[in-house]
């Protein structure tokens, strides 16, 4: 399957996706990889320091990240097609970082929200504010064919 997306002058048509672990996100990833053409999954962190009484506190490692991602990855059987990088910074900043070629930015919506954006301050609404591609929200479903096209929200510009 080819993708329609990497139509617009200078975009490389790669679909970036992030992917924070949560059933939304995964639920991105499969969408963004039904519809053909590279996909770049990206996991965004900040590091975590956790301190566990009087044993010495343990910061959660990129490398610890990059194995969660690869494990998605694997799991969704989705490794011949997605690319699978890991940043470290703030969720939003570092997506729109990583979409400065691409053709679109698809993160999921979780069901606790509805369609649209959760909060003004949510990472969805600072992508579709600076991201230079649009941006898709797929709402949280179990069943990719249970999610109707019409409930998809495209924002920002494209």
């Amino acid at each position: 399957m080819s993708s329609a997306f990497g139509q617009r002058r200078g975009v490389d048509g790669t679909i970036v996706v992030g992917v924070s672990g949560s059933p939304a996100s995964i639920g991105a990833l499969r969408w963004a990889a039904r519809l053909g053409g590279p996909v770049l999954a990206v996991l965004v962190f900040r590091p975590v320091t956790i301190a566990a009484g009087p044993a010495p506190a343990v910061t959660m490692a990129s490398g610890e990240y990059a194995g969660l991602l690869a494990d998605i990855v694997r799991a969704e059987g989705l490794t011949s097609v997605v690319r699978a990088v890991v940043a470290e910074g703030a969720p939003g900043e570092k997506l729109v970082e990583m979409t400065g070629q691409a053709a679109m930015l698809v993160l999921g919506q979780p069901a606790r929200h509805g369609p649209g954006l959760s909060s003004p301050d949510s990472v969805a609404a600072h992508c579709a504010r600076h991201a230079s591609c649009p941006v898709l929200i797929v709402p949280a479903a179990r069943d990719l064919g249970a999610i109707d096209p019409r409930a998809m929200v495209r924002i920002g510009r494209g």
